[in-house]
């Protein structure tokens, strides 16, 4: 999986825990590459505006997943959690913002926790607005746009 489908996502270039590459979610904003963990692939940021440099929860750790509200413009997507079992993400996707078509090896499950974002499948849209959930196979290909700003509660299992 290589390439770019509008100039926003792309893929990772670095093979993941599954034997194959996953795509960089964090490009949607537009962060040049340094070096963090996520998404099963050793990453890379150097920008401090994104929050994958931030330590992820602890086991019993809360988490604060509110809606940013009027602060939605601001926000940036961070990793929560990795474990050998599976990953979580607050995915922001701002308005107007695509991350083409994808594929992960594992389960994926969005949490739409505000806004308004669309699921692109092969053969169908889903529409998940505040407070919608859908879990996807591993391997079904799948863009993520956003309607209106939103974010995302993303786990993904391994």
């Amino acid at each position: 999986m290589t390439g770019r489908n509008d100039g926003i996502g792309r893929y990772a270039s670095s093979p993941c825990m599954a034997g194959e590459e996953a795509p960089d979610y964090f490009d949607l904003l537009g962060v040049d590459p340094g070096k963090v963990h996520g998404f099963g692939c050793e990453r890379t940021i150097t920008k401090g505006d994104i929050n994958m440099a931030l330590k992820h929860a602890e086991p019993g750790e809360v988490v604060d997943l509110r809606p940013h509200g009027s602060r939605i413009g601001a926000a940036k997507t961070s990793a929560i959690v990795r474990t050998p079992g599976f990953e979580a993400i607050r995915l922001v996707v701002p308005n107007g913002s695509e991350i083409s078509s994808h594929h992960v090896a594992g389960q994926i499950m969005f949490l739409c926790i505000e806004g308004h974002a669309q699921l692109g499948l092969t053969d169908k849209t889903i529409d998940l607005r505040a407070g919608d959930w859908v879990y996807l196979e591993g391997g079904k290909p799948h863009s993520v746009k956003g309607i209106e700003d939103a974010s995302l509660l993303m786990t993904i299992l391994f």
